[in-house]
């Protein structure tokens, strides 16, 4: 606790090897590696190479073509109350991270590259920065990396000059999601932004902000969906590049300014190109060629732990999938009854259309007393506007309003959910 750990090379090609932590990275503590000339080696497992958690981990190299390996969680990752940096001054450099599994079968998990990481529902994440300052450098990644926010954490990557490559897979360059932030900042330059999925390239999803700024040059941007300027989820997305004959790429329509509002509030996409030379092209996408198979819905275990948030995000998608196909409906009231405010309201209040005539009023006046916000919304109806714009939340606020609501004197409303005034 609160230790100090530090290693200073001053000469020579070096080779640094890992198999666990380490390399600049800390727990409680402060970790530094400098090295300060020569074409260096890093090569390390998990958490490593400028990783922190609860204190500072910093690598600093100060010249050299250098090469940096990794499996996972490194590279400029800050994890709750932690500051991790991995700052290259000089060279042509190479950073490259493995991957490692991921519990929810999306592919391989990096947390690298200048990410800020945090435990969803449990810490929020602290603050991961790579930054290089010349030379022509390459990125390979996969998921969550290369200027990656996640669950308010803050993740930079700042590339000053040369002509860069990046290659990730999904949530990278400039990707923030869930109240994050995430920025990818490369000032000049014939660069490549590669993204083998999407949710990147200036993308930020619920209540996250996701940036990617190219200063100049001719770039190339390629991606599947959700990416190049995109929002979901009252996220802020942007790309902005500078100017340069610029080749924009997507596989579907969600990209290049697209913004989907939810909870009745906004989100906001942006694009901005300052070139007339800039092409934009738009590929059929594979996921749309194949007409999608409507699956049988699993068996939701309504007996889940409810501070198990994995278990109970897989029961509560189970349940909404059975009750819009007309099914369970009598044991969601029956648990309803058990306990009102039970935490699976939250997946059966949006499906309540869905709901026996005979059951569905019954239901709504147990769902309008839930404490949740978001599930008093999804079941507000015209005559509830009144109380729902008294609300103290801005979410049934905006939805009252959007049904006609009007604000009684004394009742508060943000200003930014009522319509402009004419001046």
């Amino acid at each position: 606790m609160r230790a100090l750990a530090a290693l200073v090379d001053l000469a020579g090609d070096d080779r640094y090897e890992m198999e666990g932590p380490g390399l600049g990275a800390a727990i409680a503590g402060a970790s530094l590696l400098v090295d300060f000339a020569g074409n260096d080696r890093y090569q390390s497992g998990y958490f490593g190479q400028g990783a922190a958690a609860f204190g500072t981990g910093a690598l600093i190299e100060l010249g050299g073509d250098d090469e940096y390996r990794l499996v996972a969680w490194g590279q400029g990752l800050g994890l709750a109350g932690g500051l991790g940096l991995l700052w290259d001054r000089g060279g042509s450099d190479r950073y490259t991270v493995a991957g490692a599994a991921d519990p929810f079968d999306r592919g391989l998990l990096s947390g690298a590259q200048g990410a800020g990481f945090g435990f969803r529902t449990l810490l929020g994440g602290g603050t991961g920065i790579l930054r290089d300052e010349r030379g022509d450098d390459r990125y390979e990644a996969e998921m969550f990396a290369q200027g990656s926010g996640y669950y308010y954490g803050a993740g930079l990557l700042w590339d000053e000059s040369g002509h860069d490559r990046y290659r990730a897979v999904r949530y990278a360059q400039g990707s923030g999601a869930h109240e994050a932030v995430g920025v990818l900042r490369d000032e000049g330059g014939f660069d490549s932004y590669e993204l083998g999925h999407g949710a990147g390239q200036g993308m930020g999803l619920d209540l996250a902000l996701g940036v990617l700024v190219d200063g100049a040059g001719d770039d190339r941007y390629s991606a599947r969906f959700h990416a190049q300027g995109t929002a979901t989820a009252n996220g802020f997305g942007l790309l902005a590049d500078a100017g340069g004959a610029d080749r924009l790429r997507v596989a579907d329509r969600y990209a290049w300014g697209t913004a989907e509002p939810l909870r009745g509030l906004p989100s906001v996409g942006i694009l901005l190109n300052d070139s007339r030379k800039a092409l934009f092209e738009q590929i059929e996408s594979l996921q749309k060629s194949v007409p999608p198979e409507e699956k049988p819905c699993a068996t939701p275990d309504l007996a889940v732990r409810r501070d198990d948030f994995d278990a109970l995000l897989a029961a509560g998608e189970a349940l909404r999938c059975a009750l819009q196909k007309g099914e369970r409906w009598e044991e969601a009231a029956a648990l309803l009854q058990r306990d009102p405010a039970d935490s699976l309201a939250a997946w059966i209040a949006p499906a309540l259309p869905a709901a026996p005539a005979a059951l569905r009023e019954k239901l709504r006046a147990v769902l309008w007393a839930h404490p949740s916000c978001g599930v008093r919304t999804s079941v507000l109806i015209p005559s509830l506007k009144d109380e729902g714009v008294r609300s103290s939340c801005w979410r049934l606020q905006a939805a009252a309003l959007r049904l006609g609501a009007k604000p009684a004197p004394g009742v508060s409303v943000p200003g930014f959910l009522l319509p402009p005034r004419a001046y």
